[in-house]
C-alpha cells in the first residue's frame, strides 16, 4: 500500500531540493521484492534544455514506470524503456519489454503520458516537450538504481520515436547534470527512429540510433553530420540505417499505416548544440528565429508506419548484442 512519505526520504528516492518538491504519493521504500507500478516525481511537462543545462527545472509532476523482472535471482541489469506519441501501450510495452526480461534483464516502462492527462501527441507534440520526456528517463534512472536488486551501474535505455529522441537527449552530459549530481548515468542508449538533431558532449557510453532510409521523419545527411559532431566531441555513437524501412520499422505493422496527423521532419536539415545553445541551418549556424522559421517551411504532414522484416530481425540482433556486452556482468 502507498502512503504519503516523508519529506527526508522524497528527497533520498527523488534527489531533488527542498524547494522544488511538491507533496506527492511516493512509493515508501524500494525493496527486493518492489514490482509493477511506481509512482515517482518527475520534471514539469513544459521543461526545456535551457532549464536543465542551468539547473533550474521544476519538479512538479508525478509520472509512473511499469517495473518488472526476468525469471532469475539476485542482482540483474536493467532496461529503462521510453514510449513514443502513441503513448505506452504500444510496441515498446507489449513486446520489447518482455523480450528483454528474456535475456535476462529487469525492464522499466515509463509512462510519461497517462497522470498528466495526455492520450497521444501524434497530432500536437505541444502537450509535453521533448526535453520533459528526457528528463522522465533521467529521474527513472535515478528512482530504479536505487532498487536493491537492480545494479545501477548496468543500467540502459531504450525509446522509440519521441522515445528515441529522449534516448539521445539523455546523453548529453550537461543536460544529464540538471537532474543528476553524481556519475549515475545510463550504460547504453538504444534509440530508435528518433531525432538526431540534439547534439552536445556525451556522457561517453555508448549510443546507437537506428533508423529506417524510407523514414519520413529521417534526414540521412543532417543525421551523420550529427553523429560525426558527437564522434568529435568524444562520444561512442553509431548510425544503423535499414535501407526500404519505414518508421516502426520494428512493430508488428504489416500493412503500411499513414499517420496523417503526424508532423514529420525527414527534409528537415537542423541541429542543435545543447552545450552552447547554438542553431545550425543546413550546416550554417543560425539564429533561434532563424532555426524556427527554417523549421516551418521544411516539415510536412503524414508519416507512414510499417513493419519491415529484415530490420526488426537485425535491430534485435544488435541490441543483444549490446545488452550482453554492456548490461551483463
Amino acid at each position: 500500500m502507498k502512503r504519503f512519505i516523508s519529506m527526508t526520504r522524497l528527497l533520498a528516492l527523488a534527489g531533488l531540493s527542498f524547494s522544488t518538491l511538491v507533496q506527492a504519493q511516493e512509493p515508501s521504500s524500494l525493496t527486493r521484492t518492489t514490482s509493477g507500478k511506481i509512482e515517482f516525481t518527475s520534471v514539469a511537462r513544459d521543461s526545456s534544455t535551457a532549464q536543465a543545462v542551468s539547473r533550474t527545472l521544476k519538479f512538479t509532476d508525478v509520472i509512473s514506470g511499469d517495473l518488472q523482472f526476468p525469471d532469475r535471482h539476485g542482482e540483474v541489469a536493467a532496461m529503462v524503456i521510453l514510449h513514443g506519441s502513441g503513448g505506452p501501450n504500444r510496441t515498446t510495452a507489449t513486446e520489447w519489454a518482455p523480450w528483454l526480461r528474456s535475456l535476462g534483464i529487469a525492464t522499466f516502462t515509463v509512462d510519461s503520458f497517462t497522470s498528466r492527462g495526455i492520450n497521444s501527441t501524434v497530432g500536437d507534440q505541444s502537450q509535453i516537450s521533448y526535453p520533459a520526456s528526457a528528463l522522465d528517463a533521467l529521474v527513472a534512472l535515478k528512482v530504479i538504481s536505487r532498487h536493491p536488486r537492480i545494479d545501477p551501474n548496468r543500467i540502459g535505455v531504450i525509446g522509440f520515436s519521441r522515445g528515441g529522441a529522449a534516448t539521445q537527449m539523455a546523453a548529453i552530459d550537461t543536460f544529464r547534470r540538471g537532474v543528476i549530481d553524481d556519475d549515475l548515468k545510463f550504460a547504453v542508449h538504444l534509440a530508435f527512429y528518433g531525432s538526431c538533431s540534439r547534439v552536445g558532449k556525451p556522457t561517453r557510453s555508448p549510443i546507437i540510433h537506428f533508423f529506417g532510409a524510407e523514414d519520413d521523419q529521417f534526414n540521412e545527411v543532417g543525421c551523420k553530420e550529427a553523429t560525426e559532431f558527437i564522434k568529435r566531441l568524444g562520444g561512442q555513437i553509431d548510425l544503423v540505417i535499414y535501407r526500404g524501412a519505414r518508421h516502426g520499422f520494428d512493430s508488428n505493422q504489416g500493412t503500411p499505416y499513414l499517420e496523417r496527423a503526424m508532423v514529420t521532419v525527414g527534409k528537415c536539415r537542423q541541429m542543435f548544440d545543447m552545450d552552447k545553445n547554438q542553431f545550425f541551418v543546413d550546416g550554417r549556424s543560425v539564429t533561434l528565429a532563424e532555426y524556427n522559421d527554417y523549421g516551418k517551411t521544411c516539415a510536412g504532414k503524414g508519416m507512414w508506419y510499417q513493419m519491415h522484416g529484415s530490420a526488426k530481425e537485425a535491430s534485435r540482433t544488435r541490441v543483444r548484442e549490446e545488452v550482453e556486452r554492456m548490461l551483463k556482468p
